[in-house]
């Protein structure tokens, strides 16, 4: 990668706030995820699935309505 990719990475890290606690939260439902594939059947396990897709769609939509916001439109290719 040339320096117009990590320009692009800074530029991207200088808009976007960072949630800490959602990555808690994200890594927590990971750890419930991967323990109901161990053969681990933890209490509401499933709903780690649930929880780490909605973290996640939530993390992705702010990226997009972010550089939309910016940029008055969405460069798939960089994203």
């Amino acid at each position: 990668m040339g320096d117009g990719a990590v320009g692009l990475a800074d530029d991207v890290r200088a808009v976007t706030p960072r949630w800490a606690a959602l990555d808690g939260v994200r890594a927590l439902a990971v750890l419930i995820v991967l323990a109901l594939h161990f053969g681990l059947d933890a209490p509401g396990s499933i709903v780690g699935v649930d929880v780490f897709f909605v973290i996640s769609g939530f993390l992705i939509t702010s990226l997009l309505v972010n550089e939309h916001d910016r940029h008055h439109g969405i460069g798939l290719r960089n994203f």
